[in-house]
């Protein structure tokens, strides 16, 4: 006959193990859920699952048998193990979202500067005609003063603060005659008046440009100009117009830009010049 104490300890060691199969049990059901987690966050991170940008799923290690058909590791430290994968598999993708952040913030500076550099060029040649001396290379300001007034007045001019440009080219005339950008300055000087709707100053000043600077790089431009600002006169003055592009037809005959030339074109249809 069995004793109780002997039946208790038989039924502890049946029970046990079933006890201890049942709580790897429920966390091995918790693992694969969060383990499904993780994977779902790969998904929304990286859509397409490719594997070069993030690790394959999680798998629980092999088993391997230590000899005699007794399992060489426990229930407890497959659970472990792949707690620790899975923690190590968060990081990682933290990681990578936070480098991803990173790069879409220096994108979105780039961008900026790209857009502020574009809107400045657009600025510039919404005026029409602009030379290559009109805007100076990077750094070429350096000490001439001279020089830096005048990119300050054409910033001016660029950002469409018209009166504050005529203001700065006439003021940069007044010292700097003689300066290699005199005759730029005289030309955007009659192209800010204009701008104003002040036809009659503007035929003045594209007018002293071409007389005091000839042979200055604008000048051709000026004489074009003061046929335009004649026609923006009310009633406009064609016959002076159409006397203002024959001269520069016959003055700077074979030395006209394209710009120029195609300008006189139209400005001479416009005018209805014979």
């Amino acid at each position: 006959m069995i004793r109780p104490a002997l039946l208790a300890c038989i039924a502890l060691g049946i029970l046990a193990p079933a006890a201890s199969a049942q709580t790897v049990d429920t966390l091995d059901r918790r693992l694969d859920r969060l383990e499904k987690e993780v994977r779902a966050v790969q998904r929304k991170v990286f859509p397409g699952a490719d594997s070069d940008f993030f690790e394959p799923e999680i798998t629980p290690p092999a088993d391997s048998n230590g000899g005699f058909g007794v399992p060489a590791v426990t229930p407890s430290t497959i659970v472990t193990d792949r707690i620790e994968a899975l923690e190590a598999q968060v990081q990682s993708l933290t990681g990578q979202m936070e480098e991803t952040s990173f790069k879409l913030r220096r994108m979105e500076e780039a961008l900026a500067r790209f857009e502020g550099d574009t809107k400045l060029r657009l600025q510039a040649l919404e005026g029409g005609g602009l030379a290559s001396g009109d805007i100076a290379a990077d750094g070429a300001a350096g000490g001439d003063t001279a020089l830096a007034a005048y990119e300050a007045a054409y910033a001016l001019y660029t950002e469409q603060d018209f009166a504050g440009a005529q203001a700065a080219f006439a003021s940069f005339l007044d010292t700097n005659a003689e300066h290699e950008r005199a005759s730029n300055a005289g030309y955007w000087l009659g192209r800010s008046l204009l701008a104003q709707d002040q036809p009659v100053q503007a035929v003045q000043a594209f007018l002293n440009n071409y007389q005091d600077r000839r042979e200055g790089s604008r000048a051709p431009d000026s004489l074009l100009w003061v046929g335009k600002a004649l026609m923006r006169i009310d009633p406009p003055r064609t016959a002076q117009a159409c006397q203002a592009y024959d001269r520069l037809e016959r003055e700077y005959d074979g030395k006209l830009s394209d710009e120029v030339a195609s300008g006189v074109v139209a400005a001479r249809l416009e005018a209805d010049c014979s």
